[in-house]
């Protein structure tokens, strides 16, 4: 996890210049920030890392104080003022491994290939297991279940449901003074989870095993495994510059539902790759460019996946609205969509995450006429305010994306609008956070996905100026947080009274069977025999009452 420096001298001009070069010089791992003269009396009191020029500072022992002096010559506890910015901050280096860190880092590693990641990721385990306790996940693409291994549904289970201690035990072994879990069952495991849900668990066995450092093995870069790459407050690249991504033109690679015939839902990817380039993503560089899977393979695949009794297919992809575009006849995901559900047997289509501003008129209406699709539009807002899009360089604005939502209602009554919103961009301030506030509110969304600004290196927003503090950024998430959980509750509070085929999945709960809703709410019916299992089943039930996280209904 990052570290905070806070930066405080009498001579503000010279801190701010001082605060400039360490920002766009040295950002990665330490989160730099100037404390006014101003706003010092209100945060003197902070615990951390400070570099100042004030001695009455140093006689705080809860903090930890590198005095700034004027002498050529520094004593213990004190860096040279009068030098240039690269050699103090290099001084300040060499002090910091002192330094009390955050506890519960995590730091994500990956590559395409499997030995260089796994190199990586034991030289960094072996680094940190000597400082502090360790915990090395080697989240690896297995083709088959290994010993031990367990499924990523049941880990979850395991240490939500069980004592925390019996639920860690079972699932990590000791490598000296490392601590590794060797992963789960099959990398489609992922591809299910949600990015809340995984770190969720990850909080869970942290605190079971009190593990100051987590580092996630990802020995290459699957579709599901990218929005878990962003839990790593560090992202290690273990591949040659140039030698990873996408060439235009290369071939799709097929990625197949092997080994999975006993999942309800199956996923297929059918795109690959990005051209955006928004300003804060590295998807771009690590999956390369646009490729899709040919037209001709999605409908035999579908067909399989459905006589092996599937019961949901759900579309994947870098960017799906961006399907067909490297093939150059006019091919669009439309068209991928109509030959999903175009297929025999009783089943239903999702369409995974879309960005909105490729959705046509002619999409939408051609979709609202496919009854196997699914009324749940993931749309990726980012943003509610437009100058934020603009910097993010995201190609639409707030008045577009309203639009949008008004179609896809208009045209499916009571679909759920799901969407990811990201709160503490660079140089964003109060009033854009408002903005971006009050359409959240406005579109009212049925689930939203909500993340601080994390900086990643070699993207044009980790360059810019005006980074904002990691207590800034966390205040916004729960802010905006606390709006998207009331739209949440008013979306499953208006499902009351209506009926719902729902998919029942695997029984994870001895009182309640559960499965989830076209529009991917999830529904509970009473469970009334541990020894009776719906799953796989889509069943008719009437929906009676919300919770606000859950809809509650009986079977008709």
């Amino acid at each position: 996890m990052e570290k905070k420096v806070l930066i405080y001298v009498r001579d503000e001009a010279y801190g701010r210049r001082l605060l400039e070069y360490l920002e766009t010089r040295h950002s990665g791992g330490i989160d730099w920030e100037l404390v006014t003269e101003r706003g010092f009396e209100r945060r003197k009191d902070e615990k951390g890392v400070w570099l100042t020029d004030d001695p009455g500072q140093t006689e705080d022992e809860d903090k930890k104080v590198w005095y700034l002096t004027a002498s050529t010559v520094a004593a213990e506890g004190e860096i040279c003022r009068y030098q240039t910015a690269e050699a103090l901050y290099q001084d300040l280096m060499k002090k910091m491994p002192e330094c009390e860190t955050e506890k519960g880092g995590i730091y994500s590693v990956f590559s395409p290939q499997e030995s260089q990641a796994h190199t990586v990721a034991a030289m960094l385990a072996l680094y940190f297991g000597k400082r502090s306790r360790c915990l090395w996940i080697r989240m690896t693409p297995w083709g088959s279940v290994l010993p031990g291994q367990v499924s990523l549904a049941d880990g979850i289970f395991m240490m939500k449901g069980l004592d925390e201690t019996e639920g860690e035990n079972s699932m990590v072994r000791s490598w000296g003074k490392v601590f590794v879990m060797p992963g789960f069952s099959h990398y489609e495991d992922y591809l299910d989870c949600e990015e809340e849900e995984f770190e969720a668990f990850l909080k869970e066995v942290k605190e079971a095993g009190g593990y100051e450092v987590v580092i996630l093995e990802f020995s290459c870069v699957k579709d599901g495994f990218l929005q878990l790459l962003n839990l790593g407050q560090r992202i290690f690249v273990a591949e040659e510059e140039g030698k990873w991504g996408k060439e235009r033109g290369e071939a799709f690679e097929k990625m197949t539902n092997s080994g999975a015939d006993q999942k309800t839902r199956a996923y297929i990817k059918i795109q690959d790759g990005c051209d955006q380039y928004c300003t804060y993503c590295i998807i771009p560089t690590a999956r390369g460019h646009i490729c899709s899977k040919p037209l001709e393979d999605i409908a035999p695949e579908v067909q399989q996946l459905v006589d092996s009794g599937h019961k949901e297919i759900i579309f994947t992809g870098i960017n799906l609205c961006c399907y067909g575009r490297d093939f150059k006849n006019g091919t669009r995901l439309i068209d991928a969509v109509e030959a999903a559900c175009g297929c025999d047997g009783d089943y239903r289509v999702r369409i995974g995450s879309v960005e909105p501003e490729l959705i046509s008129d002619e999409d939408i209406l051609r979709m609202s006429k496919l009854e196997k699709l699914c009324p749940h539009f993931h749309l990726s807002l980012q943003s509610g305010c437009d100058e934020t899009l603009k910097r993010m360089n995201r190609h639409y604005d707030t008045a577009e994306y309203a639009e949008l939502c008004e179609k896809l209602r208009r045209y499916f009554p009571n679909c759920a609008i799901t969407t990811d919103i990201m709160v503490g961009f660079p140089q964003e301030t109060d009033e854009e956070f408002e903005k971006s506030l009050a359409f959240a509110k406005k579109i009212s969304f049925a689930e939203t996905h909500i993340f601080p600004y994390s900086r990643r290196p070699t993207t044009v927003a980790d360059k810019m100026k005006g980074q904002l503090d990691r207590k800034t950024k966390h205040s916004r998430a729960a802010q905006m947080a606390d709006v998207c959980n009331e739209t949440k509750a008013l979306y499953l509070k208006s499902l009351v009274g209506t009926v719902q085929e729902v998919l029942f999945e695997k029984e994870t709960s001895p009182q309640w069977h559960q499965g989830h809703a076209p529009n991917y709410v999830t529904v509970k019916i009473p469970r009334t025999s541990e020894e009776v299992s719906l799953r796989r089943q889509l069943l008719k039930i009437e929906i009676t009452s919300s919770d606000g996280e859950f809809c509650y209904g009986t079977l008709i």
